[in-house]
């Protein structure tokens, strides 16, 4: 995992596509219904940790890039104080992290999980994950399967937009990508950046 997103971390939260919310009210659910503490992996700018602290769920949140969460404390210091007292942050590796306590619920969402980079990896973060479980504890994996699998069908080598969002500052942010294959289909990479960064006309 080499992507910290230290250029591009304050404009993560432009994509305010319908998709990007869908799962929040899951997580917010399962993790109700289980009790006790959260955590979440690849926590990022706080997409899921902080609805969950909202909603009085105790979670820590972790995540291998610094700027992710500068970004994620930016926004808990708008909050009650209630909520900042119910999320824990700490940068760390999801392969190699060690909490002395137990969760009743773990999750990696929006594919996080596929960041990782070979299957010494997944598995080092699989294993992580089932010491760090409470007896009755629940691991959710979200993970993206291409609809035609890794086939020149699913390779798109123009740029496409992927969403375009005005900022609270009246910048404009796109966001475009490519996505391409590796030679033995084993695996793709979906290269993402953020271009037309431009003060809006008042």
């Amino acid at each position: 995992m080499h992507n910290i997103y230290t250029s591009t971390a304050k404009w993560y939260d432009a994509d305010n596509r319908a998709v990007v919310q869908a799962d929040i009210p899951f997580y917010i659910d399962r993790a109700q219904q289980l009790g006790g503490n959260v955590l979440e992996l690849a926590c990022g700018t706080g997409r899921i940790t902080i609805p969950l602290a909202e909603a009085g769920i105790p979670v820590t949140g972790l995540d291998y890039s610094p700027h992710m969460l500068e970004v994620l404390h930016g926004k808990l210091q708008s909050k009650p104080q209630r909520t900042k007292e119910h999320v824990r942050t700490i940068q760390g590796d999801m392969t190699s992290f060690t909490f002395p306590e137990a969760y009743s619920l773990i999750f990696i969402p929006f594919r996080s999980f596929q960041l990782l980079e070979n299957d010494e990896q997944a598995l080092q973060c699989l294993n992580n994950i089932a010491c760090h479980l409470d007896d009755n504890g629940q691991f959710i994996l979200n993970v993206f399967r291409p609809d035609q699998g890794f086939t020149d069908t699913w390779v798109r080598l123009e740029e496409q937009l992927d969403f375009e969002s005005e900022l609270a500052n009246g910048e404009k942010v796109t966001r475009s990508s490519v996505k391409r294959a590796t030679p033995n289909a084993a695996c793709c990479t979906r290269t993402l950046f953020t271009a037309c960064i431009s003060k809006m006309a008042p």
